[in-house]
């Protein structure tokens, strides 16, 4: 019985050791290359890992920089990123930096065109996690909140705004004629009834005369509603303007309060142009340079006009019709429109039906009835002519029609 027993538990082995397949043994050449590389497989690993783990740091860090969760600290308001090795600052201050903010932009690091680097009170709107303006912030929202804070600003000029003061506020200019307004007043008459809309013949001028056309701009920034110097940022409400000192800037274009500029633009210029509407290609141009206080509208200018020579020819059934722009090199920002208006040539007379046109008139019609009623008897008689010689025609080619 032993030994039937230890017979079983021998062939089972066997039949088990028979039932694996034989292991296979390794490519000598793979081998080798699994040893070489496998060091700098193991370094590229732990290097991949710890970069993972790094943006997953840093993810985190900025999510609390956006949300507002998570509030710095620094002495007087100011506070740096803290990285490790950075001092606690002494005072808990509440504060919130901008140096790393939304979309990962540099909001107060550096401030442009003049900007003054200082710090604001804010109100900083979110939804759902989000910096959003005052206008699309919905108190009424549970995923929208705000909170108070003391944020990194520049403190920008009257023509620029934004974070850090990089948006220009350009602006247009109008032309007001002081001593040649456009309206006028007068006794209606045939040539004008001055009840009526339009452009009354206001100033005549002679050939050869010079008159002095004296001008004022009035210019304004195209969004008024950063006209003022202070913070002005892109999305959170400023709660109190920062005192930066009086006159901080000093301005190249200086209106008063309504209108300011920090540069000058180059080559400002008044360009006033005659169109004869029968030549329209070829207009006559006078341009007269502008300063800073003649943009500012501080100062008025004169444009001397001279109805003689080539532009004594641009008159037009008895008027000079003229453009008002004013422009500037293409860098520059400044806009302008177009100012018309009219001098009228003095002695000029309406055309009217003279006699002797009434009589060629009279002379010419009947003329001309005669003519057209000969040429169409001529054209009958010819058709005539043509048919009867087609009928000749045929007969002589039919001779049973001739029969007939």
């Amino acid at each position: 019985m032993r030994y039937t027993l230890l017979s079983f538990l021998f062939l089972s082995l066997v039949l088990l050791a028979a039932s694996k397949p034989p292991k296979k043994a390794p490519d000598s050449f793979s081998f080798l290359l699994g040893q070489i590389t496998m060091p700098y497989t193991n370094i590229i690993k732990e290097f991949r890992t710890k970069a993972e783990k790094d943006l997953g740091n840093l993810k985190t860090y900025l999510h609390q920089q956006l949300s507002g969760e998570k509030a710095q600290t620094q002495k007087k308001g100011r506070a740096a990123l803290n990285f490790e090795g950075d001092t606690k600052p002494e005072e808990d201050v509440p504060y919130v930096s901008l140096s790393a903010s939304r979309e990962g932009r540099v909001l107060a690091a550096t401030c442009f065109n003049g900007g003054i680097p200082t710090t604001a009170d804010v109100t900083i709107y979110s939804c759902n996690g989000a910096v959003v303006s005052a206008d699309d912030y919905n108190s009424a929202n549970p995923a929208c909140s705000s909170s108070q804070s003391t944020v990194d600003a520049c403190y920008c000029p009257f023509d620029h705004y934004g974070d850090q003061c990089e948006n220009h506020n350009s602006f247009t200019c109008e032309i007001d004629r002081l001593n040649y307004p456009v309206q006028c007043s007068g006794t209606s008459g045939q040539d004008y009834v001055y009840s009526y809309s339009g452009i009354p013949p206001c100033y005549p001028v002679r050939n050869g005369e010079t008159i002095t056309m004296t001008n004022k701009l009035v210019c304004r920034n195209m969004d008024s509603s950063y006209d003022f110097e202070g913070v002005k940022p892109a999305l959170y409400s400023v709660n109190t303007q920062p005192d930066v000192g009086s006159n901080p800037f000093t301005y190249a274009i200086d209106g008063g309060d309504n209108f300011k500029q920090m540069t000058m633009p180059s080559n400002v210029r008044q360009r006033m142009t005659f169109i004869n509407w029968a030549r329209m290609t070829n207009p006559y141009m006078l341009e007269t340079p502008l300063t800073a206080n003649q943009v500012a509208g501080v100062d008025s200018y004169n444009q001397d006009i001279t109805f003689s020579g080539a532009l004594s020819s641009y008159a037009f059934v008895g008027r000079y019709s003229y453009e008002l722009t004013v422009l500037k090199d293409s860098s520059s920002n400044l806009t302008s429109g177009y100012f018309g208006g009219y001098f009228e040539q003095a002695g000029y007379v309406e055309p009217s039906a003279s006699h002797k046109v009434s009589k060629a008139l009279v002379i010419a019609l009947p003329i001309v009835g005669v003519l057209l009623v000969l040429a169409l008897l001529m054209g009958y008689t010819m058709y005539r002519r043509h048919k009867r010689q087609q009928l000749i025609e045929h007969v002589q080619v039919d001779p049973l029609l001739a029969d007939q």
